[in-house]
């Protein structure tokens, strides 16, 4: 071979080859140890261990028009099972365990005379047993607050559970 077909075939495969090297050393990275160790936490958890860490030991926390339960608290024990149930007073509130992933929440007010802390459940209907009045927890056909109303169904608010966090939305 000559010398000038030789240079014609070896030079651009040589230059190349050192291209392909060059971009191959540009693009790479080197990951810093504490990049190595960090690990990618999901949107929805970083929220959850944030309200978690902003709760301390309170059972409860309002934050930007919502509320959020600790459902580990002691104070919610009653909701661990299905049917089971709290009268969340401090909150004006009734919770209410539907499955493992659904917990409800209510008004306490009773719709017949107002009161708050006489409620029983069963069979998907809560009572007031101030005056043995019977309410459900259904969507439609609300009965408000202290209306005089023997029937219906109490006010539910907006929930969303993740892990043992409630939040109770009022929109």
């Amino acid at each position: 071979m000559k010398r000038h077909e030789f240079l014609k075939t070896a030079c651009p495969l040589i230059g190349l080859g050192m291209v392909d090297v060059s971009l191959l050393v540009s693009c790479a990275k080197e990951e810093t140890p504490e990049e190595a160790q960090q690990e990618v936490i999901p949107v929805e958890e970083q929220e959850y261990l944030d309200i978690k860490a902003q709760m301390g030991t309170a059972n409860v926390i309002e934050i930007d028009g919502s509320l959020y339960f600790d459902l580990s608290h002691s104070d919610y024990t009653a909701l661990a099972t299905p049917e089971g149930f709290v009268n969340e007073l401090s909150e004006r509130m009734l919770l209410l365990r539907i499955d493992e992933t659904r917990v409800v929440a209510f008004d306490n007010c009773c719709p017949h005379r107002g009161t708050r802390n006489q409620w029983s459940y069963a069979n998907n209907k809560f009572e007031c047993n101030n005056h043995g009045n019977i309410f459900g927890i259904g969507n439609s056909n609300t009965a408000f607050c202290n209306s005089n109303s023997n029937g219906g169904n109490l006010l539910q608010y907006n929930t969303a559970l993740y892990r043992d966090l409630l939040k109770v939305s009022f929109d």
